[in-house]
């Protein structure tokens, strides 16, 4: 995991430096270049969380400038899933197909009120009070969010590229990081035309790709033990977090024991609560509810 961010400057005058070189036309390409091996050695961990409103007009609206990786969109409180049939978004109709709450099931809800009237609800009813339609969805397309609904505003939350002051880059504060793009930069000056004497293309680019790439993206990709806890918690479980998926992967707590003789989950109201958990190959601590 990195947490200390430099400037992309420190990298350009690392370059110039060791090169010596006189030739201010460089001077443009190197920014280029640098640009070019950040890309090949980007990784989301390096990118800054960041979110923007964006206005629905005839199902369409522009992404945010900068965007690289598109971590979810929000519509009216709620999480926009991502569709993406070949059917258009902006086509006269939406098509829907109901499973579970079909409008036209004849089930009936019984509900108690505070009074002494019952409130019979059909599922058509439940569908209607939903906060916004349950099939909504969204897909992207060159530079664009396309929408189900034609008009509207939602919340894209993305990552992009830390900038400083300057609106340089910002990179991991890694030694191997900074040598990985030194490298780059210096194999591809030798390839449009630069003399070098010290070292070759190929000397060059071996050091970038063989040696201090890998490096710095092991070490970036490293998870800490926080990230580590919260991706235990939210995908290694033998049951999915509820809403994990809805609330942003906002997984807060780790999953439950079970006793896998088939009584439920350890520790619930009830006979079951009273329970100690089970290990494997020792003897529990009271009997077990037949």
């Amino acid at each position: 995991m990195q947490y200390a961010y430099t400037s992309l400057k420190t990298v350009i005058g690392n370059v110039i430096r060791n090169t010596r070189i006189q030739d201010a036309s460089y001077i443009a390409d190197i920014h280029e270049w640098l640009y070019e091996a950040m890309d090949m050695m980007e990784t989301r961990f390096t990118l800054e969380g960041k979110w923007e409103r964006v206005d629905i007009s005839f199902h369409k609206g522009k992404l945010p400038c900068g965007l690289r990786f598109l971590d979810g969109v929000e519509y009216k409180g709620h999480r926009l899933r991502q569709g993406g049939g070949t059917r258009p978004a902006e086509k006269d109709k939406p098509l829907f197909y109901v499973t579970n709450a079909s409008a036209f099931s004849t089930d009936i809800y019984k509900q108690q009120t505070a009074g002494t009237h019952e409130l019979y609800a059909t599922a058509l009813r439940q569908i209607s009070a939903q906060s916004f339609h349950p099939y909504d969805y969204y897909f992207t397309d060159m530079g664009t969010i396309n929408t189900s609904f034609p008009e509207g505003d939602v919340t894209i939350y993305y990552r992009g590229v830390k900038v400083d002051e300057d609106g340089f880059p910002m990179i991991p504060d890694n030694q191997d990081y900074k040598q990985a793009l030194y490298w780059y930069c210096r194999s591809m000056m030798i390839g449009a035309g630069w003399e070098d004497k010290q070292f070759t293309y190929k000397e060059c680019f071996e050091q970038f790709e063989g040696i201090y790439a890998p490096r710095a993206i092991a070490a970036i990709r490293m998870p800490s033990p926080e990230d580590m806890e919260h991706r235990i918690n939210t995908f290694v479980r033998f049951l999915p977090h509820q809403g994990y998926y809805d609330n942003f992967f906002n997984t807060d707590r780790g999953e439950p024991m079970y006793d896998i003789r088939g009584l439920g989950q350890l520790g619930a109201a009830g006979a079951l609560g009273a329970q100690q958990p089970y290990i494997a190959g020792t003897q529990p601590t009271q009997p077990l509810i037949q």
